[in-house]
């Protein structure tokens, strides 16, 4: 039996059902996997798709869009963030997903998700705005309300996190996320906690009725487990009216949906052809995960980047020199894993070196093309696509939760083609560098 989705593809050229917006590139390519393996047809854009994409976008059943929301001023972010709701409304879709993060680290002032809602309901006509309090795939959990995340094999409250809770930039110091929320202006927000849950589907719907007729339009939703999220994905589908709903959350939104659709597809299988030519890998997190990815990592030529070096790219040869070494050993074949160093001591912003992080990423890849081009770090990933020209990616296939491999779209036929892995700084197993080698 066909699915639901190329059933109507065929039947008629129809507007994608999903439209999502990622604040970073590396979470939105993580939502492009996980509809893509759900049997969606997907493509993530680094811009949104204008009316010359007609006929492309009409034979998909998903479009986003990537960004750097997470790394904006609450004020770039409403400017943004509303400029790409228009194009996404313009789609027709019935849900519009705003994929954040799944530990939702955030602040008023830095990616701040109040910010980016606000703009996008000024833009919607949606009757309930559904935030989606955690990710069971990733071992993110929320129960009465209060986030959890895992570190190691322990689960920690989000505000004692070891990691989340010292973000460099968006500490967690709430775990309460409708404090949290209320903090970047959201509000007032009702929770549809696990024990109504448990009541039925009746119950909740009951509930959002309720809220909707005493002026209450945000709800925020428990996730402990896979059982959750079914159950939340059929309340948004049939919450769903005529104008989109607006639903904020990770990827647990689009495991939802697809987990209530009808007849949907089985998870596609790919055919991933073998990578042609060297690895290059540019890690811009300095995250304890992928400091151990980077240790583990035997095959390759490593090639330590100093803060102080990227900050100074603008006037240093040093920085050009570097990229010209890395550049070489991958025309000569070898699999090169440039990296940042952990040194706080250099005078320069966390996006000055993220920027310079990118431009050397893109420099390296333009003058060798790689046959896989990995990324870490969402900042880094984001900014180094959009320097290389890439216009969209599509997936190929897991390479662990939450870190998948793409393929690149890009009008250069040098970089056409180029597979990518894009990766947060918190994802992937610790042998993952030397697994891309065999491709």
């Amino acid at each position: 039996m066909p699915s639901t989705s190329s059933a109507r593809r065929s039947a008629k050229m129809a507007p994608p059902e999903i439209t999502f917006c990622g604040d970073d590139f590396t979470g939105a390519s993580d939502t492009l996997a996980t509809l893509a393996r759900g049997g969606l047809k997907a493509r993530l854009y680094l811009d949104p798709p204008g009316p010359e994409r007609r006929a492309e976008i009409e034979a998909l059943d998903a479009v986003g869009v990537a960004t750097a929301l997470r790394t904006m001023p609450a004020a770039e972010i409403a400017i943004e963030a509303r400029r790409i709701a228009e194009r996404l409304v313009a789609l027709r879709p019935r849900f519009v997903h705003y994929k954040i993060c799944s530990t939702f680290d955030s602040s008023p002032d830095i990616g701040s998700i109040g910010a980016a809602v606000a703009a996008f309901r000024q833009q919607l006509d949606t009757p309930m705005v559904a935030i989606i309090g955690g990710q069971p795939s990733l071992r993110r959990h929320c129960v009465f309300g209060t986030l959890f995340a895992a570190s190691g094999d322990e689960t920690f409250r989000i505000d004692r996190h070891p990691v989340m809770s010292r973000h460099p930039v968006t500490p967690m110091a709430e775990a309460d996320l409708r404090r949290h929320l209320a903090s970047q202006g959201l509000g007032p927000i009702a929770l549809i906690d696990r024990t109504l849950m448990a009541q039925g589907m009746g119950h909740v719907r009951d509930r959002l009725t309720a809220l909707r007729a005493s002026g209450v339009a945000l709800a925020l939703f428990d996730i402990l487990d896979a059982v959750d999220v079914a159950l939340v994905g059929d309340v948004l589908r049939r919450e769903a009216g005529p104008g989109p709903l607006l639903i904020v959350g990770a990827s647990s939104v689009a495991e939802a949906l697809l987990a209530a659709a009808d007849n949907r597809a089985r998870e596609a299988a790919f055919a991933v052809p073998a990578t042609n030519g060297p690895v290059f890998v540019m890690a811009g997190s300095r995250s304890p995960i992928t400091q151990a990815q980077i240790d583990a990592a035997a095959s390759f030529e490593k090639v330590a980047l100093s803060p102080a070096l990227l900050g100074a790219r603008a006037s240093g040869g040093a920085f050009r020199a570097a990229s010209d070494r890395c550049a070489v050993l991958l025309r000569e074949g070898a699999h090169v894993l440039a990296f940042v160093e952990d040194d706080m001591e250099h005078g320069h912003s966390r996006l000055e070196i993220a920027a310079a992080t990118a431009e050397f990423a893109a420099l390296v890849a333009a003058a060798a093309r790689p046959g896989c081009l990995a990324i870490a770090g969402g900042d880094t990933a984001s900014l180094a696509i959009r320097r290389l020209g890439v216009e969209s990616i599509s997936y190929l296939a897991d390479l662990d939760p939450g870190v998948s491999l793409c393929c690149a779209h890009a009008p250069d036929p040098a970089l056409d083609g180029i597979r990518l892995v894009l990766k947060g700084g918190q994802m992937g197993r610790e042998d993952l560098f030397d697994r891309l080698i065999q491709l």
